[in-house]
C-alpha cells in the first residue's frame, strides 16, 4: 500500500510538471501550488527517512540522487530569477523544472518496479493477459 501511495504522488507530479512546462497551468499559482508542494514535503520526509534508517549513507546517496534531485524545490529557488527576465534566465528555470520531471520519472520507474516485483503481482498480470488474449482469439476462433 506504501509504494501505491508513493507512485500515486509521484505521477500526480509527473502530470503536473509536464502541464506546467506545456503551459497548460501555471503551478505558481492555488492549488496547483499546494499540491506541488505537498508533494515536495511528503517526498522530503520520504528520502529523509529512509536516509536516516540506511546502514550505508554514501551508497544510499550515491543510489538515490534522482531521489535527491526530485525533492529540490526548483520552484522556490528560481523566482529570484523573475528580475532577471530581461536576461532570457527563465529558460534555464525551464530546463531545471524538466530535470526535476525526469526525476519524478525515474522515481516513477523504480517505485513501480518495486510494486510489479513485490509478492509476483507482474505475474498475475502477465497470466491475466495471457488469459485475455487467449480468450479473445478462441472466442473470434469458434464464432468467427
Amino acid at each position: 500500500m506504501y509504494n501505491f501511495f508513493i507512485i500515486l504522488f509521484s505521477l500526480i507530479a509527473v502530470i503536473l510538471a509536464f502541464l506546467d512546462l506545456a503551459n497548460k497551468i501555471n503551478i505558481d499559482i492555488p492549488p496547483y501550488n499546494y499540491i506541488d508542494n505537498a508533494i515536495l514535503i511528503i517526498f522530503t520526509v520520504y528520502y529523509f527517512t529512509r536516509l536516516i534508517i540506511s546502514q550505508n549513507k554514501k551508497r544510499f546517496f550515491k543510489e538515490n540522487i534522482f531521489d535527491l534531485i526530485a525533492i529540490i524545490p526548483f520552484s522556490s529557488f528560481f523566482r529570484v530569477t523573475r528580475l532577471f527576465r530581461a536576461l532570457k534566465l527563465i529558460k534555464l528555470t525551464r530546463l531545471f523544472k524538466l530535470i526535476r520531471l525526469l526525476a519524478f520519472l525515474e522515481k516513477l520507474k523504480k517505485n513501480t518496479r518495486n510494486f510489479l516485483y513485490t509478492n509476483g503481482f507482474i505475474y498475475l498480470i502477465y497470466a491475466n493477459l495471457i488469459t485475455i488474449t487467449a480468450g479473445s482469439f478462441s472466442i473470434y476462433f469458434f464464432e468467427k
